[in-house]
């Protein structure tokens, strides 16, 4: 039996945001959605917008995380 939540739009969306603004990798930030990183990854694995917006979180990450180096 799965414990695993729908990965709707809006819970994507969501996880992406957090992403951005945090220093939590993504199995982390998922346990908190109980989305499991294989329904996570299944959604971004084709080229498409979804895996657009997760790259863009990642990229925005990646800028969160080294402003906080160098404060």
């Amino acid at each position: 039996m799965s414990t695993d939540n729908k990965l709707t739009d809006e819970i994507f969306d969501e996880i992406c945001e957090e992403i951005t603004t945090s220093s939590k990798g993504l199995v982390h930030i998922l346990r908190g959605y109980k989305i499991s990183p294989k329904m996570f990854y299944n959604r971004i694995k084709d080229a498409g917008p979804d895996r657009d917006k997760y790259t863009l979180a990642k990229e925005m990450q990646a800028h969160f995380l080294f402003d906080e180096i160098i404060v």
